[in-house]
């Protein structure tokens, strides 16, 4: 069977020692660079004001470690949230959005769609024919999606996600990811106008994914433009031996279709350039796969994606150089579940309080507080600060308190 296309599912990574989770769904790929061609209007469209040009539709967002989520409907139904994901060349709903669908049998009509993760593992997704999916006022019609259960990534975030939009569904307008205020612009491609910023040329991997040529040092290569992944740069190190200020060194659990692996994280020397934006000392994870500039340091622009002249157009939130500050933890890996956190990996060099602590531990409090009051982003901010934390385990049915002092994984 022919695949259909690549998916991404978001990485889930571990500043707080939770999982990462770069769930790659890969497929056969190509790659066609498209033509670049010159505005044919003088109008430029600007994200700055208080008002958009008319045909502009402003979605707003909701900033979940990283990743960029927005609020849409399917067929009129809803609410929904959907990933923006530009990783990803296939679109894929939740169950509970399939079963809306007249007709819907999991694996009959469409063919299903073979996925393989970033490990090597594959699956098969059923597939369905959305009638329509609207964000705001703007809607795609007859969009073609692979059914996947969101409940762990959900449960992950603490956000009921829906959906990820793949960036096919993209290739008709203007898609404009509005980092500094959690926000999608979708804008119409004519009349066409100018974008200010800095335009990057991209490449299409078989038609569908973003990669353009970044500068690491001396050398120059291509990398995919994530914006489902929340780490911050993942690299194929093969070929360019890299320095590093720090690392690599292993670091949490990364989570993919095969099981869960640890993976290589550090920070590097050298400055990566996007365009003419400088990333100082970029922190990074080492893979086997396509480099990847994930949302970390996505989140630090506006993104313009044009996929009709094969240009993304990026405006620095600051006119600075980004720099990505320490990687924090306590030294644990965990699954998030409503009830519990449950312990996956206690790292080889964490505190020594964590010394009685096991796999398989679940984590019902912090810092006085149940579990249920701790979502992602507010656990993450803490961590940035904290100098300890007392978690509150149970294991067999019985509780006990650990305080565990937080500590720079990766300077």
């Amino acid at each position: 069977m022919k695949p259909a296309g690549h998916a991404t599912l978001p990485a889930r990574r571990g500043l707080f020692g939770g999982r990462m989770f770069p769930l790659r769904l890969v497929f056969a790929a190509g790659l066609a660079l498209l033509a670049l061609a010159a505005p044919a209007s003088p109008t430029t469209l600007r994200f700055d004001r208080g008002s958009l040009a008319p045909g502009q539709n402003a979605v707003p967002g909701r900033l979940v470690s990283n990743l960029l989520l927005v609020e849409g409907s399917v067929g009129g139904a809803g609410p929904y949230y959907f990933l923006v994901d530009t990783g990803s060349s296939v679109t894929l709903v939740s169950d509970r959005i399939a079963a809306t669908v007249p007709g819907f049998r999991p694996n009959v009509g469409l063919a299903p769609v073979q996925v393989i993760s970033a490990a090597g593992g594959a699956t098969l997704l059923g597939s369905i024919t959305v009638p329509s999916i609207e964000l705001g006022g703007t809607g795609f019609a007859t969009v073609r999606a692979a059914v996947y259960d969101f409940v762990d990534f959900s449960n992950h975030l603490g956000v009921t996600v829906d959906g990820i939009l793949g960036f096919p569904v993209f290739r008709d307008v203007l898609l404009t990811l509005d980092y500094p205020r959690s926000r999608v612009v979708l804008s119409p491609r004519f009349p066409a106008r100018a974008i200010p910023g800095i335009a990057v040329p991209f490449a299409l991997e078989d038609g569908t994914r973003p990669i353009i040529n970044v500068e690491l040092g001396a050398a120059t290569f291509m990398a995919l433009i994530d914006s489902g992944s929340n780490l911050p740069f993942t690299l194929n190190a093969t070929g360019l031996n890299p320095s590093f200020k720090y690392g690599p060194r292993t670091g949490p659990l990364v989570a993919t279709l095969s099981g869960d692996a640890p993976r290589q994280i550090g920070r590097l020397a050298a400055t990566l350039v996007l365009g003419t934006v400088e990333i100082r000392e970029p922190r990074v994870m080492l893979t086997d796969q396509l480099p990847t500039i994930g949302a970390e340091i996505l989140r630090h622009f506006t993104l313009t994606f044009d996929q009709h002249r094969g240009l993304v157009v990026l405006t620095p939130e600051r006119d600075a150089p980004v720099k990505l500050p320490a990687q924090r933890t306590t030294g644990l890996s965990f699954a998030r579940l409503p009830a519990e956190w449950r312990v996956l990996q206690v790292m080889e060099d964490a505190p020594a309080t964590t010394q009685q602590i096991r796999p398989g531990d679940a984590i019902v409090g912090i810092d006085g507080e149940p579990i249920v009051k701790w979502n992602l982003d507010r656990f993450e901010k803490h961590l940035r600060t904290a100098d300890t934390i007392e978690y509150l385990f149970r294991r067999d049915g019985r509780s006990y308190l650990v305080k565990v002092a937080v500590y720079d994984l990766v300077p």
